[in-house]
């Protein structure tokens, strides 16, 4: 009875050991199918996480454009557009006569601007004009308050010899930025 007794307690162990062997298994797989989940689970927060980030940094930068629209067209303004060097030859003009000088532009051309970023470039007018002290000097104050930033190089006067009695001509370069993109 006591080999009877033995064996049925060695097959319980046996099956113990089994069961035991059974159950680690089963908890490790559980174990390996949890870290998956949880690097699945990381990797979709992650991601959602960066969504959320790029959500707000675009509606933080839309705020931004909305906020600063009338600044920018206002700093807008104070270049040449890029296809804008016409109308402004055309203003130049326009403010010569308003001031009763007779003026021309003698050439155009853009200069790479040292100090400016790559989108812009410096717009060069030679200008000549023509008039008495008066209109002259009116001319040039002119064209010092366009809503433009302005300089005026190479500036030339001189009284006409021709016997025109108070009668000046000017001939300077006037520069100004301009955005590259046109003409």
């Amino acid at each position: 009875m006591n080999m009877k007794k033995f064996s049925s307690t060695k097959q319980i162990g046996v099956v113990a050991i089994l069961l035991n062997i059974a159950i680690f298994s089963a908890c490790v797989i559980l174990f390996l199918n949890i870290q998956k989940k949880k690097q699945v689970i990381l990797a979709v927060a992650q991601e959602q996480s960066l969504q959320s980030l790029q959500e707000s940094n675009y509606l933080s930068f839309k705020k931004t454009m909305e906020n600063t629209k009338t600044d920018r067209e206002k700093l807008d303004s104070f270049f040449v557009g890029g296809d804008g060097v016409v109308p402004f030859i055309e203003l130049v003009e326009g403010q010569g006569r308003l001031s009763g000088a007779t003026t021309s532009i003698t050439s155009v051309g853009t200069v790479k601007s040292a100090s400016a970023s790559s989108s812009i470039e410096v717009l060069n007018l030679q200008v000549e004009a023509a008039a008495g002290w008066k209109s002259l000097y009116h001319f040039l104050s002119l064209l010092e308050n366009l809503p433009y930033r302005i300089a005026l190089a190479n500036v030339a006067m001189k009284t006409d010899q021709g016997g025109k009695k108070g009668y000046w001509e000017a001939s300077f370069v006037l520069k100004v930025l301009k955005l590259k993109g046109g003409p």
